[in-house]
């Protein structure tokens, strides 16, 4: 049986496989990534990509090409609440346009202020338009190879790493020596399995019939506005119609009701009965599935490790799974690298799940959550049929339900506001951490949550201005200079980003360092007596607190800031 190395093998090649092996492949790291099918999704799937993955995207230097994938500019990326796609519209909720987030002027950011705080709002792009994206991106990397039709078998671990098994379509198998073995399968995971790692949680939090079909010029014959999610309140058809290229392709989630089954539903009769009008479509497919809340007990075994569905499941409600893997890919790849290059100890990894894992877990509550929620409106919505006192009571009680849709439509402060202020590797400042709260993001750069939306005084943002690597944002680069010592005596690439004293004071200290994934490890207000300390606890060598710094004053950032 033939052998071959790599530094990671990483298994699945679905968006968070390929996000992982190209951002490890951008910091050198030499990775394999089998996948078992032989070509890219022919489903959406995952569809919603939240502001935090196109900032990634964005770091990548791809966020132009996903957002070529993804609906045309001036689709509108509104919720709409309808009777069915010909029927009355009950209720519309507004969010902008790519068009508008890339022009960002004065106006739209008055009607649409969460643009302070990211330039990106959430984005449509079906996982089939995504993934040859981010195949793309993941090939470019002169270290990465990409093998479809190779499933894995299993992995034993050695002195130095794990020999994997994979089997390709003729039955053929070969091995591959690995220092590290990431499990991206999804939700069925082999390498899960293989590692003896259980999920814990709920196995069910409801059950939907999905329906992918294609319908050129829908909208027209429906007499309807552009919108990304068309909710049917319509008895028999209660779910949602979501715009997948906002041309021909759509996807028709049904989701049933306590007395309903999924065996009981023709899907054509089902889309016909949401559409509401004559005109023919094509079913391209169609499959049942029952949304979950599980996470997996352990993202690490050994030199083994999970990331996105193979390490959690979650209902769609709010599209937050593809952008929680997504969140898992880029705080492994970095810590994975660092490893590899011989920049940090292996317990760097050991970080990995105590970060991610109460970000995972508190993500799937508020994904079922919202599944909840728009239950209690589809319950509501199916007495619009009952004139006259019956519809009138549910045309309020879905108006009365406007306040409670944030978090589902436009989770801002759960797409920005993951913090790791438990981690031992990032060094708390004695400042509050900031309020939390699933729709509206607070700004602060205390350590342990994302770089906020800084712009400077040349129209430019900070988060532009940062390496790959570790970044010194200062406004005092003699002050700076025992930290880029102690990261450049060990070969650790750094990178200073001087900033003004105005902007240092809006970022609550001259001198902070920002991660490779963009968190904010450290701030003080002067400078660091022991340079070397602060790198080694932040690089896993050292889990004790460097002596204590000056006391560290608020951020000042806010909501208009940017």
């Amino acid at each position: 049986m033939s052998i071959e190395s790599c530094d990671v093998l990483v298994v699945g090649g679905g968006p968070v496989g390929l996000a992982l092996a190209g951002d490890l492949g951008r910091r050198g790291v030499g990775c394999v990534v089998i996948d078992a099918k032989t070509g890219f999704h022919e489903h959406p799937r995952a569809t919603c990509l939240g502001p935090r993955s196109m900032e990634i995207f964005r770091s990548w230097g791809i966020v132009d090409r996903v957002l070529d994938a993804a609906v045309p500019e001036d689709f509108r990326m509104d919720v709409s609440f309808v009777d069915d796609l010909a029927g009355e519209e009950v209720l519309r909720l507004r969010y902008p346009t790519i068009a508008e987030m890339r022009r960002r002027d004065a106006a739209i950011l008055r009607e649409f202020p969460q643009l302070h705080w990211s330039r990106y709002a959430k984005v449509v792009v079906g996982q089939h338009r995504l993934e040859p994206v981010l195949h793309a991106f993941a090939v470019a990397q002169p270290s990465v190879s990409h093998r479809p039709g190779h499933e894995f078998v299993g992995h034993a671990e050695t002195a130095d790493g794990i020999v994997a098994v994979v089997r390709d379509m003729s039955g053929a198998e070969r091995r591959i020596a690995a220092r590290y073995l990431v499990g991206c399968d999804g939700g069925r995971s082999a390498v899960r399995r293989a590692m003896g790692v259980r999920m814990g949680g709920t196995g069910s939090v409801g059950a939907s019939v999905n329906v992918f079909f294609r319908c050129p010029g829908l909208l027209r014959a429906a007499g309807r506005e552009s919108a990304m999610l068309f909710w049917i309140m319509r008895k028999g058809a209660n779910g949602a119609i979501l715009a997948i290229d906002g041309r021909d392709e759509w996807v028709f989630s049904r989701h049933l009701m306590p007395d309903e089954t999924e065996g009981t539903h023709d899907p054509a009769a089902m889309v016909g009965r949401a559409i509401g009008c004559d005109i023919p479509f094509e079913i391209v497919s169609w499959w049942p599935w029952t949304p979950r809340e599980l996470v997996a007990g352990s993202y690490r075994v050994g030199r083994a490790l999970l990331a996105g569905d193979a390490a959690h499941l979650m209902s769609p409600t709010g599209g937050y799974g593809l952008n929680t893997g997504l969140g898992d890919a880029v705080n492994l790849a970095w810590k994975l690298a660092a490893v590899v290059r011989g920049w940090a100890p292996p317990e760097l990894l050991d970080t990995y799940g105590p970060e991610r894992r109460p970000i995972v877990e508190r993500s799937a509550a508020e994904a079922t959550d919202n599944r909840r929620y728009i239950r209690g409106v589809l319950l509501a919505g199916q007495r619009l049929d009952e004139e006259p006192a019956g519809r009138a009571e549910a045309l309020d009680a879905i108006a009365r339900s406007r306040a409670g849709h944030g978090k589902h439509f436009d989770a801002m402060g759960l797409y920005l506001g993951d913090r790791y202020d438990a981690s031992s590797i990032v060094i708390d400042d004695g400042t509050p951490a900031p309020r939390w709260d699933a729709e509206v993001y607070e700004p602060s750069c205390k350590p342990g949550g994302r770089l906020p939306l800084v712009w400077d005084e040349q129209g430019g943002t900070l988060h532009d201005r940062c390496g790959d690597w570790f970044s010194v944002i200062t406004s005092e680069p003699a002050g700076a200079a025992a930290l880029v010592r102690a990261f450049e005596a060990r070969g650790t690439i750094v990178r200073i980003v001087h900033v003004s004293p105005a902007v240092a004071a809006r970022l609550g200290g001259r001198h902070l360092i920002v991660r490779p994934d963009g968190f904010i490890a450290w701030r003080s207000a002067i400078p660091p007596s022991d340079g070397t300390a602060i790198i080694r606890r932040l690089l896993a060598e050292d889990t004790a607190p460097p002596s204590a710094e000056r006391p560290f004053r608020s951020s000042a950032l806010s909501a208009g800031s940017s």
